[in-house]
């Protein structure tokens, strides 16, 4: 530590040292001066002697600083003199500063200069030195800054060496006047400076602003005068030495006596303002050697005349600008450029030599010359003048008043003259103030283009250098100009041109308005006339070009209205815009084949023009281009020509023909205007589009062909005009026709081979003139609608769409073919087509697809049907509104959408077919409202028709809800066939697809089917079953709710969820399986299932949700099913909220009730009040019984708990008033509150092994209960756990330390009691009531205590047994004392043994083994027995002892001494199986046909064998199958085995030999028959229309594996073939009256004496019908003939059986029905017939479905079949038709018995007559159908 503190000592005291030996004290005086001395550099800096007002004091008046001095014998150069050094030195005049010192102050704040306040200072002299000086820079913020000196009055000044200035603060170069610009800076007595040789540079600013200065001495030394250095001065001459170089910015500026300057000669550059602004400066030397003036350098000078030397090659901006006495000019040889402004202002210049190698004259260059009257330009000048803005100082000649002549020499390269801009009419041409009279133009001249462009805005800039000179007269172009640029003599009117030698190109406007122009000698150059070139030059007459000619511009030549002839050259290529427009006196244009391009209104208003040939090569046709030619007759458009443009031939009323080519593309606005005189147009297959009104007025026209081509021609009918109305009338608004394009032709036949597309209106407001009158009509509007002369429509091969309202209300169009390349109908394009009878789509073969568009086909109707073509892709809105007589249509697999009210008013449509497809399809919704007077979402989209059939091969989806009229099927009530494709393409059914399908009794879902939406089958009541395909995953609510005729359902195996309203309101509903899949079920799925009976929960171990609600929102889901058995294999979780919400809850048919394996815990309320349920097995796996599970199950009369459960809830089995015993298992450890409380049969009660708890009231009120043993695990005793037990006989209580409350109270039939030694407790009233107590027995020690409250009798007369020698402890308690006898248990005789007679047994079920006991010992006081079974499903026993055995298992017999001894015995049981005898079966052996079913019965004996189940099997499933249950199906024709065996292992078994057969040749309905009704089956295979059963085998007669109309025809010929049955003589009821109404009968009349004719009863119902006809047997000539009314759609065929007997069958191929009122066959004879000796036999009819029925036969003795009369009181049958009521606007249809409309009408009033023929029709309206009869 201390030899640190040593070394820090030492190194202090060296520092010490070093700092004195290096600073000495300051200010150290030597020879009168301070000095601050540095010994280690060994220089001296001059200081202060103070720093006050006194400081040298004694200083005298010239002061000479040494170089050196010396102090203590040491020599110090003087190098430095320091701020304030001299401050206040007033005395001091002359200073002389040694050439050592380098530096003069520092940079520091202005009152720190070293000469601050020196105010007698005169003279300064910097002696000579090698080194530069560095003079301090005194800083002040601003102009306040302060130079050196700025405080001296300085008069003189010797530099003798280079100065520097200090920069610290700031930059002093960018901030000079922050320092004072320089130490001498405004010095204004300061007369001379010298600088000496030894100078080579001074500093900026250096005399800056002295004004006295008038003498500066330069030495030859100094290299260049900078900037500022004598800005300000007043010096008169200067004298530079050679040595100077250069001349910096504003070196002498403002020097205004300056007089003469030589410059010395190497100066080589003068800078900006150098001299700007000495205007008596008359004379200047310029050396040789300069090579650049600046900017403004001898602006405002007094100069007289300027000879520039060679080396300068420029001229800086404004360089002599403003010098008012320069004359003359001469240009070095070397300049390349006079810049901007450079002479401008010098009023006196006259004259200019410009050198011939000069190449720019900039902008202002020559300004307000205005002496100046002629310039020549050199030929080297390429650049006169910018584009700038328009001032006269900007032009470079601008202001040059006297300037008459111009030449541009000649030169090889074109010269660019500047423009200037002025925003308006105000900008200048380059000479636009100079009086120009004679203009010579050696070279081509161009314009530059800066601000804006010149081309585009040239009035902006003046147009032209030339522009509008009224005096010049004479310009001469040189033979090297080959361009004249644009506007270069524009508005010349003075000017005459002959000869343009050499020229090739004339600008834009370049001669415009040249109006004294008269001939124009094109020289043989001239390629192109630019636009303008000559507009409006009036008296040009010929215009002759050479060949060379290739362009003309726009407007070159317009209203030129004197050319009379014009040739062009054969090279011409492009004639411009307007070029000869108004050029109204030639005759005729011929332009050669290379021509390609002309401008719009090239010829316009050339009325002259008779003929115009246009070449081979022209590309366009322009807008206008003919317009207005009146004399114009014929017209050929090359084939090059791909656009005909607005207006182009407008107004030509005398050309007749027109011919367009391929190649053509656009044709546009107005092309044809007027031209009344064409009567055909072909539009070439290239064109793509027409503009709007090219055909107006085309009076004539009756043929109009669009040629065949690709791609779509697009017509502008935005706004369309009629000359026909213009004609008519001056009312501007009447003539817009809208979009009717073609309304002024009268077309007749129009070929359409190309897409159209054009303007439309659905609803256009058009005037229309009808009958006489004009009248606003609201329309739709486009090209060809309401066409009153269209007739014939042929449609191309290459159309790929007809547009919206094509067609609309052409009403004279009766067909169209449509081919297959049409991909789009659009809207409207037939709508309204009243005498459309037929459209014939055609069937693409490829990927191509049709989209009919919204209204495509509205109101056609006449149309009677439709085949749409497989590649229909959608049908739009309205498609087929209003088409009545549609009937059938069938909807191709291609098919995607259908828009809202397609079909609407399509009254007559019955058959709806969707083809099978993978892909779904969209339908929309609306129809007109019943009362007929508006369209309304809400109705279903086929809300209109009355369909029978609908075949669904596809997904179908649309807007659902009551909105949209829930589904397009929605509410058809008529509707009875519905089927859906069974080939997978259906996959699911969306909500309310089937809604309110009432008629429909039978529906096969396909088995692809995944998902049905909400409502989707509801209210379909006629449906009696429904299967649901298992693969369907979701069902939505009420899905087949309402369906009340349905029976039976089954539900998919794959949907985990039932949602709400399921089943509900089905009220035929029998039985219901939950399948294992479902985990979750909504409310109400049941509600008024008034016929469920079963339902079935498949075993599941997922838990099931449950909802609740029925009639009443609280019931269970079950509440308003009578089920009877429910069979539960799954754990249910549902709302415990309110009892009644149980799914079971109440429901008092239950009977059987079978819990599955899943089944975990009976949960609350479950089966609560069930009082029909009389037996509950609860299997294993239940664990726990909860709240209310059984209660209230009045019925319930036994109970089987589970092995393992472990608790009964409160009121678990409370009420169940017939439940007779309860065994806990050994699982059961607690039983809660009232859980078995009023249970007043339960006799017997096991309380297992383990119970440990008993709760309040647990058995209260079981008055039957026999006896209890209460186990010695038991610990808690409920409050009233007994309580009212009437039968109780005696209570042994084992290890209980307390009694509960009220526990025996009223156990009336209590003889004695036991209390364990552990009983502590008697709760109050325990045992209160137990009046017939004889005794009590306690092993405590110590006196249980309690508020007993025994009855007074059983104290007074009863025992109490106590331990001996406790009885005194008994005598004094409060609870005992008044027990009259208390003794010593060792007094009391008990049981002390029982023995069996067997220990064990084995047994057969139904076996009964009767026990003995012996008990012991013999003075035994009660030796009476209670005989208990461990598990009395497998034994009982009786009262007296006697075991029954029940079933296999084990079960153990308990013997127990009834005296509370505490004394049992047991006998273990095993009740073994009975073994199988024998099986026998009830058919040994079976003959079937194939697909057919049979059950076969097997009886095993003994009847006591104990398993009965058996197992099955065929020796050949491909033949025949067999389930579980004997139930046998046949698959294919053979033999096969059915075996039986028994499964308890004895190996008995049984057999039935089968034999399979293959049906009948044409049974094809396999009914073992084969008749008619098989033909018709076959027909609906053919139809896709079976609804039945088909066997295909069968009715694959001539064995192709394919069904057809030969196989129809087969089945008829077996029939024929058949061999005559036994005649059943079929009774014949004369006359009218059939006694019954429901048979089907043959009605046959006789028209003729020779004839019969042989109809139905009501002929509609039936398709087909045969029978066997004998005749008598003297007629043996029978003729058939097939009634005329029905020949085109059946066939008649017969054979005859024998001599008198014919089989006649008459069918039809398409399943169409007979025909009411008509006969279907007659039979003639040449013989008179007696219709009584006409029998008919076997007669069948079928119906459409191929239904069977057998005929009966009466004789008609009326000439026509009766019907019944209308029973509704709205229609009334009258004379010659029916009358109708309603309300007004109510739709009337009217159907034959065929179901085909025959008449629909709107009421017109509250009541109508419809006229009808005679014949049965049903009648719909206002949702009624009525059945009358019209005679």
């Amino acid at each position: 530590m201390n030899k640190t503190i040593h070394l820090f000592r030492r190194l202090a005291l060296v520092v010490g040292l070093v700092v004195q030996s290096t600073l000495l004290s300051a200010s150290t005086l030597i020879n009168g001066l301070y000095y601050d001395l540095d010994t280690s550099s060994r220089t001296a800096t001059v200081t202060y002697e103070t720093t006050g007002t006194d400081n040298y004091a004694s200083l005298p008046a010239s002061v000479k600083i040494p170089e050196t001095v010396t102090y203590n014998s040491v020599t110090f150069t003087v190098t430095k003199i320091a701020d304030r050094a001299f401050v206040y030195c007033k005395s001091m005049e002359k200073i002389s500063i040694p050439g050592t010192v380098i530096e003069v102050g520092t940079t520091n704040t202005s009152n720190n200069l070293p000469f601050g306040g020196c105010t007698s200072l005169k003279k300064v002299r910097f002696e000579d030195g090698e080194q530069p000086i560095s003079l301090g820079v005194y800083y002040s913020r601003g102009d306040n800054g302060s130079g050196l000196f700025s405080s001296c009055p300085l008069e003189e000044v010797y530099v003798g060496r280079n100065i520097t200035y200090k920069d610290y603060y700031s930059s002093f170069q960018e901030y000079p006047q922050y320092y004072g610009y320089s130490a001498f800076y405004n010095q204004p007595k300061l007369a001379k400076v010298t600088l000496s040789s030894t100078v080579t540079e001074i500093p900026k600013y250096f005399c800056y602003e002295n004004k006295g200065l008038n003498s500066v001495l330069v030495e030859n030394g100094l290299t260049s005068i900078p900037g500022h250095a004598f800005d300000g001065c007043d010096i008169r001459i200067i004298s530079l030495p050679n040595s100077v170089r250069a001349i910096d910015d504003y070196a002498f500026q403002s020097n205004v006596n300056m007089e003469s300057a030589n410059l010395g000669a190497s100066v080589e550059s003068i800078g900006a303002y150098a001299f700007n602004g000495c205007v008596n400066l008359g004379n200047i030397s310029l050396g040789d050697e300069l090579t650049s003036i600046g900017d403004y350098a001898f602006q405002k000078s007094g100069l007289l005349s300027v000879t520039i030397p060679d080396k300068v090659n420029s001229l800086g901006e404004y360089s002599f600008a403003q010098s008012t006495n320069l004359s003359s000019v001469v240009i070095s040889a070397n300049c390349r450029t006079i810049q901007k402004g450079t002479f401008s202002g010098c009023s006196n210049l006259s004259k200019i030599a410009l050198n011939s190698g000069l190449e720019k004259i900039s902008d202002g260059a020559f300004a307000s010359c205005a002496s100046l009257e002629e310039i020549s330009i050199p030929g080297t000048v390429i650049e006169v003048g910018t584009t700038n803005t328009n001032t006269s100082n900007n032009l470079p000649f601008g202001g040059c008043t006297c300037l008459k002549k111009v030449r541009f020499e000649d030169g090889e390269q074109p010269i660019s003259l500047g423009v200037y801009y002025s925003r308006g009419d105000n900008g200048s041409g380059l000479f636009s103030s100079c009086p120009l009279e004679e203009v010579y133009v050696g070279r081509n001249i161009t314009y530059k283009d800066y601000y804006s462009s010149f081309q585009e805005y040239p009035q902006y800039y003046g147009y032209s250098a030339f522009y509008n000179q009224p005096k010049l007269a004479k310009v001469t172009f040189s033979s090297t100009v080959t361009e004249i640029p644009a506007y270069l003599f524009y508005k010349n009117v003075a000017m005459t041109l002959t000869d343009l030698p050499k020229v090739k190109t004339i600008g834009k406007s370049a001669f415009e308005e040249c109006s004294k122009l008269t001939t124009l000698n094109f020289g043989q150059d001239l390629m192109t006339v630019d636009d303008r070139a000559f507009y409006n030059c009036t008296n040009v007459t010929k215009l002759t070009f050479p060949d060379a000619i290739t362009t003309i511009g726009d407007e070159a030549f317009y209203n030129c209205s004197s050319i009379t002839e014009v040739t062009v050259g054969s090279k011409l290529q492009s004639i411009g815009a307007s070029a000869f427009q108004k050029c109204g006196s030639f005759t005729a244009i011929l332009l050669p084949d290379n021509f390609t391009t002309m401008g719009a209104s090239a010829f316009e208003g050339c009325k002259k023009l008779t003929v115009a040939k246009l070449g081979n090569s022209l590309r366009a046709v322009p807008a206008r281009a003919f317009k207005n030619c009146i004399a114009l007759s014929e017209m050929t458009v090359p084939a090059t020509s791909v656009s005909m443009g607005d207006q182009a031939f407008y107004n030509d009323s005398v050309l007749a023909v027109i011919t367009m080519n391929d190649g053509l593309k656009t044709i546009g606005n107005e092309v044809f205007w007027n031209n009344s005189g064409i009567r055909t147009f072909t539009i070439p297959g290239t064109v793509t589009s027409i503009g709007s009104n090219s055909f107006y007025g085309c009076t004539n026209t009756s043929v109009l062909r669009f040629k065949d081509g690709e791609g779509t021609l697009t017509i502008d009918s935005y706004y369309t005009r009629s000359k026909k109305i213009d004609d008519m009338t001056s009312r501007g608004s009447y003539t817009n026709r809208c979009n009717d394009y073609f309304y002024d032709c009268p077309i007749k036949t129009l070929y359409l081979g190309r897409d159209l597309k054009y303007d439309y209106a659905d609803n256009a407001s058009v005037y229309d003139y009808v009958d006489g009158y004009w009248k606003e009509m609201s329309r739709a509007s486009a090209p060809f609608v309401n066409s009153t002369t269209l007739q014939k429509v042929t449609i191309g091969s290459k159309v790929t769409f007809l547009y919206n309202h094509l067609f609309h209300n052409c009403d004279k169009v009766t067909t169209i073919d449509i081919p297959a390349s049409i991909a789009n109908i659009y809207g409207n394009a037939f709508d309204d087509c009243s005498s459309l009878t037929a459209t014939t789509f055609h069937d693409a073969t490829n990927n191509h697809t049709l989209t009919l568009g919204d209204y495509a086909f509205r109101n056609c109707a006449t149309l009677p049907e439709v085949t749409f073509p497989r590649q229909l892709l959608s049908v739009g809105n309205y498609t087929y509104a209003q088409c009545p007589l549609l009937k059938t249509l069938t909807f191709p697999a291609m098919l995607e959408s259908i828009g809202n009210y397609a079909f609407a008013e399509c009254t007559g449509l019955t058959q709806l077919t969707f083809k099978d497809s993978g892909k779904s399809v969209k339908l929309g919704y609306g129809a007109r409202s019943n009362s007929g007077t508006s369209y309304l979402d809400n109705i279903p989209l086929f809300g209109n028709t009355n369909l029978t059939y609908l075949y669904i091969g596809r997904n179908i989806n649309y807007t659902a809800g009551e909105k949209y009229g829930y589904s397009p099927f929605y509410n058809q009530s008529f509707l009875t066939d519905v089927r859906f494709s069974q080939s997978g393409t259906v996959s699911y059914c969306k909500d309310y697809l089937l809604y309110k399908v009432n008629n429909c009794k039978t529906l096969t879902l396909p088995e692809s089917l995944t998902s049905i939406g909400n409502w989707t089958f509801r209210g379909m009541a006629a449906l009696e079953s429904i299967v649901v395909p298992n693969a369907v995953t979701e069902m939505g609510t009420y899905a087949f709710a309402n369906d009340t005729s349905l029976k039976s359902a089954k539900l998919s195996t794959s949907c985990p969820w039932l949602k709400e309203g399921l089943f509900s309101e089905c009220n035929a509903l029998q039985s219901i399986t939950i399948p294992s899949a479902v985990t979750k079920m909504d409310g109400y799925m049941f509600t008024n299932c008034k016929t469920l009976t079963s339902a079935t929960f498949e075993d599941g171990t997922d838990l099931i949700e449950m909802g609740y609600g029925a009639s009443w929102k609280n019931y269970g889901l079950f509440s308003d099913c009578p089920l009877k058995t429910l069979n539960l294999g799954r754990w249910l979780s549902y709302n415990t909220e309110v009892a009644s919400r149980s799914p079971f809850y109440s429901i008092d048919a239950l009977k059987n009730l079978n819990i599955g394996k899943n089944v975990k815990v009976i949960d609350k309320y479950m089966f609560s009040y069930c009082e029909g349920l009389e037996e509950v097995n609860l299997p294993d796996n239940i664990t726990s019984v909860n709240l209310w599970g059984f209660r209230g199950c009045s019925s319930l009369k036994s109970v089987r708990l589970s092995e393992k459960l472990s608790q009964v809830g409160d009121y678990g089995f409370a009420g169940c008033t017939s439940l007779d015993n309860v065994t806990f298992p050994a699982s059961m450890t607690s039983v809660a509150s009232n859980s078995f409380s009023d249970c007043t049969a339960l006799r017997k009660l096991d309380l297992g092994q383990n119970l440990l708890i008993i709760g309040p009231s647990a058995f209260e009120n079981d008055k039957a209960l026999e006896g209890i043993e209460i186990p010695s695990t038991l610990y808690g005793l409920g409050v009233a756990s007994f309580k009212n037990c009437t039968s109780l006989p005696y209570v042994e209580v084992k290890s209980i330390s307390s009694v509960g409350k009220e526990a025996f109270m009223g156990c009336t039939g209590l003889k004695w009691i036991s209390l364990s030694d552990k009983t502590t407790s008697l709760g109050e009233n325990s045992f209160a009531g137990c009046s017939n107590i004889a005794y009590v027995k306690s092993y405590a020690t110590t006196a249980p205590e309690g508020l007993v409250n025994f009855p007074s009798e059983v104290v007074a007369n009863g025992t109490l047994f106590v331990p001996e020698g406790y009885e005194d402890d008994y005598t004094y308690s409060a609870t005992w004392e008044d027990w009259m006898n208390i003794k010593p248990l060792t007094e009391n005789v008990l049981v002390s043994s029982i023995t069996l007679s067997q220990t064990e047994a084995n047994m057969k079920a139904t076996e009964t083994l009767p026990l003995s006991a012996t008990v012991g010992s013999e003075n035994a006081v009660n030796k009476s027995l209670i005989w208990k079974s461990s598990n009395e499903a497998i034994a009982t026993v009786s009262a007296e002892g006697v075991i029954t055995a029940n079933a296999v298992g084990n079960a153990t017999i308990t013997a127990i001494a009834a005296d509370g001894s505490g004394v049992k015995a047991t006998c273990d049981i095993t009740v073994v199986p009975t073994l199988a005898e024998s099986i026998s079966l009830d058919q040994p052996t079976l003959t079937l046909k194939k697909k057919r079913t049979a059950h076969l019965v097997a009886t095993i004996s003994p009847v006591t064998t104990t398993n009965k189940s058996l197992t099955w099997k065929s020796d050949n499933p491909e033949i025949a199958t067999v389930d579980n249950e004997g139930n046998v199906k046949t698959l294919t024709a053979g033999e096969t085995t059915i075996e039986v065996s028994a499964n308890d292992g004895s190996g008995i078994t049984a057999e039935c030999h089968l034999t399979v057969t293959a049906p009948k040749a044409g049974d094809s309905n396999d009914d073992d028959e084969v008749n008619v009704v098989d033909a018709v089956n076959t027909v609906n295979y053919i139809l896709n229309k079976v609804v039945g059963i088909f066997e295909f085998e069968a009715a694959d007669v001539n064995k192709d594996n394919h069904i057809s109309v030969s196989d129809v025809t087969g089945t008829t010929a077996i029939i024929l073939q058949q061999p005559l049955q036994a005649k059943e003589n079929i009774a014949m009821a004369k006359g009218m009256n059939v006694s019954d109404k429901n048979e089907n009968y043959i009605v046959y009349s006789q028209p003729s004496k020779n004839a019969i004719d042989v109809a139905l009863d009501v002929n509609s119902n039936y398709t087909a019908m045969q029978a066997d006809i004998t005749m008598a047997e003297n007629v043996d000539d029978v003729n058939l003939k097939l009634d005329d009314a029905i020949a085109s759609t059946h066939l008649l065929t017969s054979s005859k059986l024998d001599a008198h007997t014919l089989r006649v069958i008459v069918y039809s191929l398409s399943n169409s029905t007979f025909m009411d009122g008509r006969a279907i066959f007659t039979l003639t004879s040449k013989k008179n017939v007696n219709p009584a000796d006409v029998q008919f036999d076997n007669a069948v009819a079928s119906d459409a479905d191929a239904k069977g029925y057998d005929l009966a036969a009466h004789f008609d003795q009326a000439t026509s079949i009766a019907g019944v009369s209308g029973q509704d009181k709205d229609v009334n049958v009258v004379a010659d038709g029916i009358e109708v009521s309603g309300e007004k606007g109510m739709l009337v249809c009217i159907y034959n018995t065929a179901g085909m409309l025959v008449e629909s009408q709107r009421l017109e009033a509250e009541s109508m007559s419809i006229h009808l023929t005679a014949g049965i029709y049903l009648v719909k309206f206002n949702h009624q159908v009525v059945k009358v009869t019209v005679k």
